[in-house]
Order: structure tokens, then sequence, then C-alpha cells
């Protein structure tokens, strides 16, 4: 659990540029690509 809770850590902080990307239609056209 010592990872998962590490991860988080790490990858929290880039959710709210994740969610703006997503919101783009650049970013839904990339999501959906990948």
């Amino acid at each position: 659990d010592i990872k998962t809770a590490d991860w988080s850590e790490h990858v929290a902080p880039f959710w709210p540029a994740v969610i703006r990307s997503a919101l783009t239609l650049k970013g839904l056209i990339s999501m959906l690509r990948a």
C-alpha cells in the first residue's frame, strides 16, 4: 500500500492539468486516439 500512496502523491498534483486537457477538444481527441 506504500506504493499506492507514493503513486498517488506524485500523480495527484497533475490531475488538474489532466482534467483541463480532457475538457478541451484536442484533449478529448488525444484521449480517444490513445
